[in-house]
């Protein structure tokens, strides 16, 4: 493996070296150190070497501190498995005492002396803990004397190895150097090579720790989680030790005569000490300590330096004997906060039972048990799946406040509640809606109806699909959809009497109209019209025409009746019209009459106008068209049938009514065709299945496919337009409904519907190209591919990913803002917005061009109106002094330089001299007018200066940018209570 000086070497390189792809990694660099040596200066990476492992102090692109570990023994083949593995069950288990990291198997390239090629070894890239090792805050202590915060860390540590055990967990290698101390006293394990974590049962142990911490037989030790005991009893015992005597540690530590630091990372103990403990001037030291506990504990480590290496126990009990009734009572204290009632029951054991601290919370363990009892009856009444029994299984008073109820279990049962309500009430929309709800639930308890529910539930559905028949007919006004639903009238009790006349009126109508009866026509008109209810009827046209042939029928007939009363047959057939010709209110006789005029021998006798002639032609080209549509009929040709059909039988009732409905199919079958209408095919077929003559027409194999496609596309448009009607916003619905090898060619869609459809192709590829941007980061690409108009056409973006856009967006607007001085203040503020909420880092560009905004923002922002006046008090003399603030809020903090002396030539503005003295002020609620108050000791008189301050954090390193001074009234002086504002002017 490289040594220290290898990855030194290739530390120094790491922007060509490191082979992570992670920008922010590979274009950073390594932390240095300068030391001083015989032959010069050396400046070297800032690193620190360990047993197994040398670990460097790097630095990110954006200027965070990350830890890179470099191995300097070989790793096992698995490393990256078990890295991976431990990353995860650490994040789950144990966060809080560990640091996050991350494996890169390709990690750096290394060129070692005599080797070829170059290898790439693994990494460790890790949180940089700003810290010490614990051996180092040891040492520190024990030199200050600091007993208190020793015995703090050691309590510390019990919590630590308490949480191991809990989680299952065992470092593997527990030493001075392997915990560190963060600057808020916190201990942090790192080192993670030899981890067990439940998952790592069966596989081969990769290091047995440092031997000073280890037991004498380590080396027998099992991978498992049990292997921490030995370790942690060395390190505990050593600290209470310390705590008790700090002086144990210059005894018995290495100290560096040099540098005044530990040589070794042990505390306390050696690897010899436990070989031979009987032997050992520490543990002889220790066991003749005052402190009981620490005789105790050396006790215990004693024992285990002879104990089989699997025996070893850290004993918690030895610490305090109420250690577990302790932390069992901590989980019960956090479970009560929970609400957690199952939890509060396991946790309450006989060992809390008889634990007097317990004692207070017996009550709420018992509410728990009740609330677990109801909890079962009530899982018990779910498992029925009846209603009824839900609801009776419910105890609000121990379940209402519980959690242990999942939010989908009381929504089972709120809807329960409310079926049977409006069961009980009769109420049929609350009822269906409800049934419908419950069968939409996803969760594992199904709902069953008895039959009784089931029944009044059918018969809520067929009144509700009643009612929606019955306002749909009655919205149309078409007399014919009004009649056909007279038979859903008679159950439905809402109507009022005025509805239920109209539906008679239709009926009575209809049935005239179908009957073809020219008298029961007009009498159905008539009981209309007199019904005061004509307006809430509309006729199609043929019933118009039919209601208008019965009314000249009715005087023709009157017509032709006076010709047959005076038998003279020329007066006859000059009275008949061809409008009589179908008219049921001719009798047999009237017929015969006009027929033997026709047959007659003596024809010629009679004078037959041109009128009667082709009354007779006609008759006779009825017949033939006739004969020729029922031939047509019976090919099954929809063309045939539609173009042998002649017009003079539209109102022949000779023709049956089943062959009328033939002829419509058969019309709409060949308009369709011709017309090469989708929507045509469909209506066509549905309304041959409307009339039940499914089957009666023969279609071509080309035909066939035609009817098909028609289908299909039907289809895939009905399914476009569900989608366009209810997710009209979603681009990525829309092209996924979307079936462009049926659509394209489709006449039936919109104009509107294709630019939509035109509108969310345009939008997914803003999207897709949006998406990758974002995985690159790419601000750029995303300003250029964005289209506002598509994107306030749909709403596919998740709100963070609008929020990215957005922050792309607002760097764009900040790039043209900080092009004119003018717009700086708005500049700087959008850019603190920015920096707040964005997800990278800001270019090094963008930087420079914001620290040369706050520059120039600041330096004619002044302060104003100052004043000063000197205050006596008992304890001193205080300096009162006020000024506007500048008109922008931007600007919050105020720098003020003060002596009491004359005023003195200045530096650099901002800056600071031994001669004046500084306070700084800041902004409350954006207050127009400031006042800072400072006590000035025994001085009578206050020169002041007021700078308006901004801070330049864009940087890695923040700095104070002020403002020029200029202003004559950003300064003043003050003699004991009167004012003199601008006498002196400082020097710039």
């Amino acid at each position: 493996m490289p040594s220290r000086l290898v990855y030194d070497e290739a530390m120094s390189f790491s922007r060509i070296r490191l082979k992570v792809q992670e920008p922010e990694l590979k274009e950073g660099k390594v932390e240095t150190v300068t030391t001083q040596t015989a032959v010069g200066t050396i400046v070297r990476p800032w690193g620190i070497e360990g047993g197994f492992a040398i670990v460097y102090k790097f630095r990110t692109k954006s200027g965070h501190i990350r830890a890179l570990r470099c191995f300097s023994v070989p790793a096992s083949a698995d490393t990256q498995f078990r890295y991976e593995r431990i990353g995860a069950y650490f994040r789950a288990h144990i966060p809080q005492i560990t640091a996050g990291f991350k494996y890169h198997n390709k990690g750096i390239l290394v060129k070692e002396q005599g080797k070829s090629p170059d290898q790439i070894y693994p990494i460790i890239e890790m949180d940089w803990i700003d810290g010490s090792p614990l051996t180092d805050t040891v040492h520190e202590l024990c030199q200050q004397g600091n007993r208190l915060k020793l015995r703090d860390i050691a309590e510390q540590w019990v919590k630590i190895i308490d949480t191991l055990r809990t989680a299952h967990i065992a470092h593997g290698d527990l030493a001075g150097a392997n915990v560190m101390v963060r600057v808020d006293g916190k201990l942090i394990l790192i080192d993670y090579d030899g981890v067990y974590i439940p998952e790592f049962a069966g596989l081969p142990q990769l290091l047995t720790g440092q031997p000073d911490f280890q037991h004498p037989h380590v080396a027998q030790r099992k991978f498992d989680e049990q292997m921490d005991h030995f370790s942690a009893l060395v390190i505990y015992t050593s600290l209470i030790a310390l705590a008790d005597q700090p002086a144990l540690w210059r005894r018995y530590a290495k100290i560096s005569a040099r540098g005044g630091k530990p040589e070794d990372s042990n505390l306390l103990f050696r690897k010899e000490d436990f070989e031979a403990p009987d032997r050992s001037p520490l543990f002889q030291d220790l066991e003749r300590m005052g402190n009981a506990q620490v005789r105790t504990m050396i006790q215990a480590l004693k024992q285990a330096c002879s104990q089989s290496v699997h025996d070893v126990r850290f004993s918690f009990a030895l610490i305090d004997p109420e250690y577990q009734q302790k932390q069992a009572l901590e989980e019960l204290m956090h479970a009560m906060q929970a609400q957690d009632d199952q939890q509060i029951l396991q946790i309450w054991s006989p060992l809390l039972a008889q634990y007097a601290p317990a004692q207070r919370y017996q009550s709420r363990v018992q509410l728990a048990q009740r609330r677990i009892l109801a909890l079962q009856v009530f899982h018990q009444a779910l498992h029925t799946q009846d209603l009824q029994s839900i609801i009776n299984g419910y105890d609000a008073s121990q379940l209402q406040a519980s959690q242990l109820i999942t939010s989908d279990e009381r929504q089972l049962l709120s809807l329960a509640q409310s079926f049977l309500q409006a069961y009980q009430q009769d109420d049929e929309s609350v009822l269906i809606a409800t049934a419908d709800t419950l069968q939409k639930m996803t969760n594992p308890t199904k709902i069953t109806f008895t039959p009784a529910q089931q029944q009044r539930l059918q018969l809520a559905r067929m009144r509700k699909d009643a009612r929606r028949h019955i306002q749909a007919a009655f919205a149309s006004k078409y007399i014919e959809q009004i009649a056909n639903i007279a038979p859903l009238i008679q159950t439905e009790p809402s109507l009022t009497t005025e509805e239920r006349q109209r539906a008679s009126l239709a009926v009575a109508f209809l049935q005239a109209y179908n009957a073809d009866d020219d008298d029961a026509i007009l009498a159905a008109c008539a009981a209309i019209d007199s019904s005061g209810q004509r307006s809430a009827f509309i006729f199609t046209p043929s019933q118009d025409a039919r209601i208008s042939l019965g009314h000249q029928r009715q005087q023709l007939l009157t017509r032709f009746r006076d010709a047959l009363r005076c038998r003279q047959p020329a007066r006859i057939v000059a009275a008949y019209h061809s409008f009589l010709d179908n008219s049921s209110q001719i009798t047999r006789t009237e017929h015969v009459a006009i027929i033997a005029i026709e047959q007659s021998a003596h024809r010629s006798f009679f004078d037959l106008n041109q009128e009667e002639e082709d009354r007779i032609a006609l008759a006779r080209r009825r017949k033939m068209a006739l004969w020729k549509f029922r031939q047509a009929l019976k090919s099954k040709n929809a063309r045939q049938i539609a173009t042998e059909y002649d017009p003079l039988l539209d109102h022949d009732q000779r023709i049956l009514p089943e062959e009328r409905n033939q002829l419509i199919v058969a019309r709409l079958f060949v308009t369709a065709f011709d017309s090469d209408d989708d929507e045509a095919c469909v209506t066509a077929r549905e309304e041959q299945d409307k009339y039940g003559i499914t089957g009666f027409l023969t279609f071509t194999a080309q035909e066939q496919q035609r009817l098909a496609l028609a289908q299909q596309r039907f289809n895939a448009l009905k399914a476009l337009r569900a989608i366009l009607s209810h997710h009209r916003s979603s681009a990525l619905r829309i092209a996924a409904a979307y079936d462009a090898s049926l659509l394209d060619s489709s006449k039936n869609l919109t104009p509107d519907e294709r630019a939509i459809i035109s509108s969310a192709k345009r939008y997914l590829a803003m999207y897709e190209a949006i998406q990758a941007a974002l995985q690159t980061e790419s601000d750029e690409t995303i300003c250029n591919v964005y289209d506002s108009t598509l994107a306030e056409q749909f709403s596919d973006f998740t709100p963070q990913e609008i929020q990215c856009i957005n922050q792309a967006l607002q760097l764009k607007s900040l790039e043209q803002l900080l092009l004119n001085e003018e717009y700086y203040g708005q500049a700087l503020r959008m850019a603190r917005t920015l920096q707040a909420t964005r997800r990278g880092e800001i270019s090094d560009s963008l930087i420079h061009k914001l620290k040369r905004a706050t520059l120039r923002f600041i330096k004619d922002n002044d302060l104003s109106q100052m004043a000063v006046r000197i205050e006596e008090r008992a304890d001193s003399n205080y300096a009162i002094i006020s000024w506007h603030w500048p008109e922008d809020n931007l600007i919050q903090h105020a720098q003020l330089r003060w002596r009491a002396q004359q005023w003195y030539d200045q530096t650099a503005h901002g800056k600071q001299d031994e001669q004046w003295n500084t306070t700084w002020c800041r902004r409350r609620n954006n207050a127009v007018e400031g006042l800072c108050t400072f006590s000035i000791g025994t001085y009578s008189s206050v020169y002041a200066k007021g700078y308006a301050a901004l801070l330049d954090d864009w940087d890695r390193e923040p700095i104070w940018r002020f403002s020029k001074g200029y202003e004559p009234t950003s300064y003043a002086e003050g003699r004991s209570t009167e004012v003199t504002y601008g006498h002196h002017k400082p020097v710039t």
